[in-house]
């Protein structure tokens, strides 16, 4: 039953506080910064942000549209949602590493969670697999956890 699966994924996207579309704002949403533009400024993620910004972009804009939907407890947009993750995280990881060898391994780490928590997601919305959510929920917040310990990631 649809419904069963709508209401696991909004006490999901509560439980791990709304990140992707709280009003408050998290390190992993998009911001401007006062920096010159020079590719030194910030922090190595930062920069990689930089360099990256219109993937780093869509894959903000896609977690905030998936904390949208999965907070509506829209069920076939949120596994739309994450399957578009799942495509932004494979483009990150393709566009090199982080210019920092233990900033790289975290990160790397960091978006095999989020893709693992992707891919669980859409096998749960496809499956009705309450279980599965909560694996993907996992996946979700390890990854969160670990950008936010690198210092966020913009794509300004």
């Amino acid at each position: 039953m649809k419904t069963k699966i709508g209401v696991a994924i909004a006490t999901i996207v509560i439980a791990l506080g709304a990140t992707a579309c709280s009003s408050s704002t998290p390190s992993t949403t998009p911001t401007t910064s006062g920096s010159s533009g020079s590719s030194s400024s910030g922090t190595p993620l930062q920069q990689f942000g930089s360099a990256h910004a219109s993937d780093v972009q869509q894959f903000l804009t896609d977690i905030q549209t998936f904390g949208s939907d999965a907070t509506a407890g829209n069920v076939t947009a949120t596994g739309n949602d994450c399957a578009s993750l799942v495509t932004d995280t494979k483009t990150l990881q393709s566009d090199g590493p982080v210019n920092n060898p233990s900033d790289e391994a975290a990160w790397s780490s960091a978006l095999s969670d989020i893709q693992n928590g992707a891919q669980a997601c859409v096998s749960a919305v496809q499956n009705n697999d309450t279980t599965l959510l909560q694996t993907a929920a996992t996946d979700f917040q390890s990854g969160e956890s670990a950008i936010q310990e690198l210092g966020g990631v913009t794509g300004a």
